[in-house]
């Protein structure tokens, strides 16, 4: 009776299979760090950082306009044109916009890519205009279009 009631504990004491619990926490890790990893790589800007070439490129905020939104009250689009002066291609264009106040002052700054995967890239020689919206610019702004500083430029 002591052996029927030793083997009865074993068969209701099985063994857990930790192996599924294994494998599903070693593959949501790993569909994790692709995620994680994959929008870093993809958003690495095509071609080689190349700083110089920004002599051979042109832009330049022309105009400023205000609309209504629904959602976000107020919205400050700024419109302005980038030209390709060089032999290369361009894939990626950083510019810092650098916003006054009426005496001259730098009150804020945003920096925006006027050339990016989005946009497409900008073949040698050519010109496109583009738009900059914002939601909130300084009260102190002097409502000019601003000033653009290239950041960085990305050729192939």
């Amino acid at each position: 009776m002591l052996e029927s009631l030793r083997a009865g504990e074993a068969a209701g004491r099985e063994r857990f299979n930790w192996m599924p619990v294994i494998v599903g926490v070693a593959g949501t890790f790993l569909v994790l760090l692709v995620f994680l990893l994959g929008g870093k790589i993809s958003s690495r800007p095509a071609g080689q950082l190349d700083n110089a070439y920004g002599a051979q490129v042109r832009a330049q905020a022309t105009k400023v306009l205000s609309a209504q939104s629904m959602m976000a009250g107020s919205v400050i689009y700024v419109d302005g044109a980038v030209a390709n002066q060089g032999p290369r291609t361009i894939t990626l264009l950083r510019v810092r916009m650098r916003f006054h106040d009426l005496y001259g002052q730098l009150v804020q700054t945003e920096n925006q890519d006027l050339v990016n995967a989005t946009t497409g890239p900008l073949a040698p020689h050519a010109s496109r205009t583009f738009r900059a919206g914002f939601d909130h610019i300084s009260d102190m702004w002097n409502q000019a279009p601003p000033d653009l500083q290239l950041l960085q430029v990305y050729t192939k």
